[in-house]
């Protein structure tokens, strides 16, 4: 498989989807400080507003009580290739499907403004592998 799982989508009917209940598009400044949170629960670091470019990233997340539980984004690569990206859930709500869920939405977005959808991950990375296959990604 080499050193990394790269998965397309380039159509609709390819997509798995499902459930997109809770998952929505986040507004990168008054939901920042949710999505700081987020990130210091998954990887224990902090981050900056900064780090995302509004121009190339659109962001989404599963969120229940305010707690972002899954979360990832579109990042726009070409005219015709968007890539599903930043996907994280927190530890404590890992195995419920939650990743599925946040990749199929934006999987949908990305198909639906004609782009193909694309992921990579390190071939090690089984959980992301398995998520890109479950929503119908084939590897490329």
């Amino acid at each position: 498989m080499g050193e990394y799982f790269s998965g397309k989508l380039d159509a609709l009917e390819q997509l798995t989807l499902l459930p997109d209940d809770g998952v929505r598009w986040l507004d990168l400044d008054a939901d920042f400080a949710m999505i700081a949170a987020h990130y210091r629960a998954c990887f224990g670091t902090e981050i900056a507003r900064a780090d995302f470019d509004e121009g190339l990233w659109r962001v989404c997340a599963l969120v229940e009580d305010g707690v972002i539980r899954s979360f990832g984004g579109a990042m726009y690569m070409t005219e015709t290739n968007w890539e599903i990206g930043a996907v994280s859930t927190r530890p404590e709500f890992r195995g419920r499907g939650y990743a599925r869920r946040v990749c199929s939405f934006v999987a949908r977005y990305i198909l639906e403004n004609g782009k193909q959808a694309t992921c990579n991950t390190a071939a090690d990375n089984h959980a992301m592998s398995e998520v890109m296959r479950a929503i119908g990604m084939v590897e490329q």
